[in-house]
C-alpha cells in the first residue's frame, strides 16, 4: 500500500499592537478588542474535543500571537465568535456620565436600594466612541433613563453593549425584562417623554416631571407588570421577593397617571439599553434618523416580499 506523506500546515501568525491600534484579523471582523483571550480560550478548550493538536503562544504580554491551530478548529472558533462576540462586543459605545439634563432627587426602595436618595431623570452619557450599530448614535450627550439601580453611574469612560429592552437582564433579581415590559416602556416613552429633559438648567416643573418618567421607568423594570393599569403604583410595592419598588419625595400622580394610560396598544419609541457587567445600565432612545431608514427599510423589504409572492 502507498503511504502518502501528510503536508504540514503552516502556522497561522496573528498580530496585534494595543499601543498603535492595529486590529487583529477577528478585531476587523467583529470588533472585538479581547480576540486573544476568546481565541485562546476556545483552543484550549476546545482542540481535544475536535481531535486537532493546537499550540498557542504569546510574546510580549499578548502582543503578539502564534496559534498552530487547523482549518477545523479555526472555523469552529470564527463560527462561535459569531455567534457570541459578534452580538456582546460588536455593537458598543463608550460613554461616561457627566451629569444630569432635568432630574430631582427621590428616595427610592427597589433594586438593592432601601430609602435612598436617588437622582431621578435623564442622565447625560458622553459618547466618545463605538462600534457597529454603536455608530447610530453620533459623539457627544446623549440622553439616557436609568435601568439598573443597584449599580452606580459611571464616572470614567465605559464601554457598553447595545442591547434591545427585551433582553436585558435585571442584575438584581437575575431576571429577563421580556417583551411585555419593553412595550409599556416604549409606549411611555413615546406618549410621555420631553426632549427638553436632556437639557441642564429646568425649572423646578421640569424636573419634577423628569423625576415621575423615571420613576414610572423603574415601576416597569422592577415590579411584576400588572393585567391591568390601573394597578400600576409607584408609591406601593407590590411585588414580593427581589421585585418590587416604591418611591417618595416625586410626583407620585403624574408617574400613575402616565403608567395607568398604558395600554401595551399605544405609540411605540424605538429604544435601546446601554449594558456593562459592573456599571449602570441605561434605557435610551434610537435617533430619529435612524428610525426613518429602519422603516424605510422596513418598506423595502416589504416590497420585495409582495414581488417574491407574485412571482411564484
Amino acid at each position: 500500500m502507498e503511504t502518502r506523506r501528510r503536508q504540514r500546515r503552516r502556522p497561522i501568525l496573528l498580530t496585534s499592537s494595543r499601543q498603535s491600534g492595529t486590529l487583529t484579523l477577528v478585531n476587523r471582523l467583529w470588533g472585538v478588542d479581547s480576540a486573544w483571550g476568546v481565541l485562546e480560550g476556545l483552543a484550549y478548550r476546545h482542540y481535544d474535543k475536535l481531535g486537532d493538536s493546537t499550540s498557542v503562544s504569546f510574546l510580549g504580554g499578548g502582543a503578539v500571537m502564534r496559534m498552530r491551530i487547523t482549518s477545523r478548529l479555526l472555523a469552529w472558533a470564527i463560527t462561535q465568535l459569531l455567534l457570541t462576540a459578534g452580538t456582546n462586543f460588536a455593537n458598543t459605545v463608550n460613554v461616561v456620565n457627566d451629569g444630569f439634563g432635568a432630574y430631582d432627587v427621590a428616595t427610592v426602595w427597589g433594586g438593592g436600594e432601601y430609602g435612598t436618595d436617588m437622582a431621578a431623570g435623564v442622565y447625560t452619557l458622553t459618547k466618545t466612541g463605538d462600534s457597529g450599530i454603536g455608530s447610530t448614535w453620533h459623539n457627544g450627550p446623549i440622553a439616557g433613563f436609568c435601568v439598573e439601580l443597584n449599580e452606580a453611574a459611571p464616572t470614567e469612560t465605559l464601554r457598553y453593549a447595545v442591547g434591545m429592552p427585551d433582553d436585558m437582564v435585571v442584575s438584581y433579581t437575575g431576571e429577563t425584562l421580556g417583551t411585555t415590559k419593553s412595550t409599556y416602556l416604549r409606549e411611555l416613552w413615546a406618549r410621555y417623554y420631553d426632549p427638553s429633559w436632556s437639557l441642564s438648567g429646568a425649572s423646578s416643573e421640569v424636573n419634577r416631571s423628569a423625576a415621575a418618567f423615571a420613576a414610572a421607568v423603574w415601576e416597569i423594570v422592577y415590579e411584576n407588570a400588572p393585567g391591568s393599569g390601573p394597578k400600576w403604583d409607584v408609591t406601593a410595592d407590590g411585588t414580593a421577593g427581589l421585585g418590587g419598588f416604591l418611591a417618595l419625595n416625586i410626583d407620585a400622580a403624574t408617574a400613575n397617571k402616565w403608567l395607568q394610560n398604558l395600554t401595551g396598544c399605544g405609540p411605540k419609541a424605538d429604544l435601546r439599553v446601554f449594558v456593562n457587567d459592573g456599571g449602570q445600565n441605561y434605557l435610551v432612545a434610537v435617533p430619529e434618523p435612524a428610525t426613518l431608514v429602519l422603516l424605510g427599510l422596513g418598506g423595502l423589504c416589504s416590497i420585495l416580499r409582495r414581488r417574491t409572492i407574485q412571482i411564484h
